[in-house]
C-alpha cells in the first residue's frame, strides 16, 4: 500500500505530506485547488515525462517522494530481488524522483540512485491509475481483447501462441529468402559456371604468381651476368698472340721477362677456359622468360577481371553449391512452415476456447454489476469472431451493450454514452480486481459521467473493493466521498503573497463539513 506521499515545490504545492490509509481513501476539493497535482506526481513515479513547468516558480527542483509497504507486494519484491536492490520489510520502501531546472533529473529506490526505467518497472507492479480518459480505451478492440484475456486467465496460452507465431514468421521469412535466392541464382547460374570454369582452367596454384616473379627476376639477373662474362671472354679471345713477343724477348736475353709473359699468356688461356665453363652453366632455356611472361599475363588478366581470384573462386563454389542444395532447403523450409501453421492453429484453438468460456463468465459478471449500477435492463455481451491468425490470436473480440430493454446490442466502439462507458469501466474494475492483482488502485475523477444515485452505489463498491486492496479516488461526488475510510481535502490558499496548495486529512466532523460543501448546503442525511 501507499503509506504517504511527500511533495516539495511541485506546481502550486510548496511542501506537503499526504498520509494514506488502508482501504478506501478519497481526495476532494474545489475545482482548481490542485487535486490533479497528486495524480501528476504519481504519474511521474510511473514514468511520465517530467516537465520543468511542473517545478514551482522560483525553485530549482521539485521532489516527489512516496513510501510503500511492500510486505504483500510479491511482484514488486521479486523485481527488487532480481535487480539486487536492498529493502527492509520492517520499513517502508521509499521511491523518489527529483526534477531539476538544469534538466539533470534523478530517481531513487531506497537510497540507491537508479535509472528512471527501473522506477517505472517497479511502480507499475504496485499502482494503476485510472483517469477520465481510461474509458476511451474501452472503445478500442485491443483493450477489449486484453481485458477478456485477463478475465479468461489466458496469459500462458497467449504467450505460447505468440511464441509459435513469431517462430512461424521467422520460418516464413527464411522460406521467402530461399525462394528469392533460388530466383536470383537461376538468372546468374550460367555466368557463375562460366566464371568458375575460367578460373579452373587457369589452375592457379597457391603462391604461384609470387614464385613466377621471383624466377623472372633470377633469370633476368643471370642473363645480365651471362652478357657481361661473355664480353670479358670475347675481350680475352681477341687479344693478339704473345708467342712472337716471347721469342723477341728471348732473342735479346730478356729471359725472365719472356718467361713471365709466357706465364701470363698461359693464365689468360686458363681464365678463358674457366669463363667458358661458367658461361655454359649460366645459359638456360631461352624460351623460359617468354613462358613466364605469358603465364603472368594470364594471371593478371583474371585478377583484373575478378580481383582476388581465390576469394572469387570461393564465392562461386559457395553459390554453385547453394544452388545445388537450394531445392532441398526450400522443401525443408516449406515443411517447417506447414508444421508451424498447424501448431499455431492448434494453439489458437486452445486460446479461442479459453476466451469463449471467459467471455461467458465476464459478460454475466459485468451485466450483474451494470444492473447494480442503475442500469436495470442492461445486457453486456462479448462477441468473438474468427479471423486470420495474427499476433494476438485468431479472434476478433467486440464488447457489446444493450443499455435498455427492447433495444438492439451495439458495440462500444460504435455507440456508447460517456455514462455507459463509465459504468462499464467500473463494472470491469470490480470484476477483474483479483486478476489485475495490483495492491494500489487510483481513480482520477473517473466518476465524472455518472449520476448521483449511481455515485452512491459506486462509493459503496469502492469501499468494498478497499477491503481487498488500497483504493484512492479523486471525486466531486459527495455520494462517493461519504463511503471513504480516509478523507483528504485539497485546499488552495495564499501565504506571503504566494498561492499554495495543501492536503489536509479530515476528522469525522471536518468530513461532514466537506460533504455539506460538496452537496451545496444540502442536508448530510441525504448521504447516509
Amino acid at each position: 500500500m501507499l503509506k504517504w506521499l511527500n511533495l516539495t515545490h511541485l506546481v502550486l504545492i510548496d511542501k506537503s505530506h499526504i498520509p494514506f490509509e488502508p482501504g478506501f481513501n478519497i481526495l476532494t476539493g474545489e475545482t482548481g485547488a490542485g487535486k490533479t497535482a497528486l495524480t501528476e506526481a504519481l504519474n511521474l513515479l510511473l514514468g511520465a515525462k517530467g516537465q520543468q513547468e511542473m517545478i514551482r516558480a522560483g525553485e530549482k527542483e521539485a521532489i516527489i517522494e512516496a513510501a510503500f509497504d511492500i510486505t504483500n507486494a510479491l511482484a514488486a519484491r521479486a523485481f527488487l530481488d532480481h535487480h539486487a536492490i536492498a529493502y527492509d520489510l520492517s520499513e517502508p520502501l521509499i521511491v523518489k524522483r527529483i526534477l531539476s531546472k538544469t534538466g539533470k533529473n534523478r530517481s531513487f529506490i531506497g537510497t540507491t540512485q537508479v535509472p528512471m526505467n527501473l522506477v517505472r518497472e517497479l511502480t507499475i507492479r504496485l499502482i494503476e491509475i485510472a483517469s477520465q480518459h481510461a474509458t476511451i480505451h474501452l472503445r478500442q478492440k485491443e483493450s477489449q481483447l486484453a481485458l477478456l484475456d485477463l478475465a479468461a486467465e489466458a496469459k500462458e496460452a497467449l504467450e505460447s501462441y505468440q511464441s509459435t507465431y513469431r517462430k512461424l514468421q521467422e520460418s516464413e521469412e527464411t522460406l521467402a529468402q530461399l525462394c528469392a535466392d533460388k530466383a536470383d541464382l537461376s538468372e546468374k547460374i550460367e555466368l557463375y559456371r562460366y566464371q568458375a570454369e575460367e578460373i579452373d582452367t587457369l589452375a592457379l596454384q597457391e603462391g604461384e604468381e609470387e614464385a613466377l616473379f621471383d624466377e623472372y627476376r633470377q633469370i633476368g639477373a643471370k642473363q645480365d651476368e651471362f652478357t657481361d662474362l661473355k664480353d670479358v671472354l670475347e675481350t680475352i679471345d681477341h687479344l693478339p698472340s704473345f708467342q712472337g713477343a716471347v721469342d723477341t724477348l728471348t732473342k735479346y736475353g730478356h729471359t725472365e721477362i719472356a718467361h713471365a709473359l709466357k706465364g701470363a699468356a698461359n693464365e689468360l688461356i686458363e681464365v678463358s677456359f674457366t669463363l667458358s665453363n661458367a658461361l655454359s652453366s649460366i645459359e638456360e632455356d631461352p624460351n623460359r622468360l617468354e613462358e613466364i611472361d605469358k603465364r603472368l599475363t594470364e594471371i593478371g588478366c583474371l585478377k583484373k577481371k575478378y580481383g582476388d581470384i581465390s576469394l572469387k573462386k570461393a564465392f562461386l563454389d559457395e553459390r554453385l553449391s547453394t544452388y545445388e542444395t537450394l531445392d532441398d532447403s526450400i522443401l525443408d523450409a516449406k515443411q517447417a512452415v506447414d508444421a508451424l501453421k498447424k501448431l499455431l492453429l492448434e494453439k489458437g484453438a486452445v486460446l479461442t476456447d479459453l476466451r469463449q468460456k471467459g467471455a461467458q463468465r465476464l459478460a454475466k459478471q459485468v451485466t450483474d454489476e451494470l444492473q447494480s449500477l442503475n442500469m436495470a435492463s442492461a445486457l453486456f455481451e462479448i462477441a468473438i469472431q474468427p479471423i486470420n491468425p495474427h499476433l494476438s490470436g485468431c479472434d476478433e473480440v467486440t464488447f457489446m451493450l444493450t443499455p435498455n430493454k427492447g433495444e438492439g446490442a451495439v458495440s462500444l466502439q460504435k455507440r456508447a454514452s460517456g455514462g455507459e462507458l463509465a459504468r462499464i469501466f467500473f463494472a470491469l474494475k470490480f470484476v477483474l480486481a483479483d486478476q489485475e492483482n495490483l495492491p494500489i488502485l487510483i481513480f482520477d475523477e473517473i466518476d465524472a459521467n455518472i449520476g448521483g444515485e449511481t455515485a452512491t452505489i459506486i462509493g459503496q463498491k469502492l469501499r468494498e473493493l478497499g477491503t481487498h486492496r488500497q483504493v484512492i479516488a479523486i471525486t466531486h461526488f459527495p455520494q462517493v466521498a461519504s463511503s471513504a475510510n480516509n478523507h483528504l481535502k485539497v485546499v488552495k490558499a495564499e501565504r506571503n503573497q504566494r498561492t499554495i496548495t495543501q492536503v489536509i486529512p479530515l476528522d469525522k466532523t471536518a468530513k461532514k463539513d466537506e460533504l455539506l460543501r460538496m452537496l451545496g448546503g444540502h442536508s448530510f442525511k441525504q448521504l447516509t
